[in-house]
């Protein structure tokens, strides 16, 4: 895979978002910062993250309610929340929030690579199961209107896509079938012929 991993660092103390932005784009991540969860929630609406990393302890939004937003926004990003007050209290309410793992501050990095590594791999399992149940799915369809229904409605949850569109070319009748765009927004007929 080409494109890097992306991490979101979420930590109010300026120093800690350096350290973490440096050590993790060192490892190969591609690594934006957020000061808050309100900060890290508008990040997350802008742009897709694979996993981030959040403190626990912050001003305004704390660390679980953040796991929380953020999940809410993309519930395919993985979570690990930072912490230097570990109790089993606090890692069972993360966990319900939807963390996938805390680790203990100061920041073992060693550690929070592995927990980044694994959390990837949890995800990218997913998609290969979604993938898998998509396609069984796709191949026990008969209907084309139902196939085409389920492909444009599986692509766009594969691909991450907010709005998706599937042209089906007529053949000898000319033109094409446009499936799943906003009909509120349709393509220019001109872009049509030229796709």
């Amino acid at each position: 895979m080409t494109d890097k991993t992306t991490v979101l660092v979420i930590d109010d103390e300026p120093g800690i978002r350096e350290m973490l932005s440096f050590e993790l784009s060192q490892e190969g991540f591609e690594v934006e910062t957020a000061e808050s969860g309100m900060a890290a929630v508008a990040a997350v609406k802008r742009r897709k993250f694979d996993l981030a990393v959040t403190d626990l302890k912050m001003p305004g939004m704390d660390g679980s309610a953040t796991v929380e937003a953020l999940r809410a926004i993309d519930p395919d990003i993985e979570v690990i929340v930072a912490t230097g007050y570990a109790s089993v209290d606090t890692a069972v309410a993360c966990m319900k929030r939807g963390a996938y793992d805390y680790i203990n501050k100061p920041y073992d990095l060693v550690e929070l690579k592995h927990l980044l590594e694994r959390a990837l791999q949890k995800s990218h399992l997913q998609g290969v199961v979604a993938l898998y149940e998509a396609s069984r799915a796709l191949l026990a369809t008969l209907k084309q209107s139902d196939l085409v229904t389920m492909v444009v409605k599986t692509a766009q949850q594969v691909l991450r896509a907010e709005d998706l569109g599937l042209l089906l070319w007529r053949g000898d009748a000319g033109g094409c079938e446009v499936h799943g765009l906003n009909p509120a927004e349709p393509p220019e007929p001109k872009l049509l012929r030229e796709l």
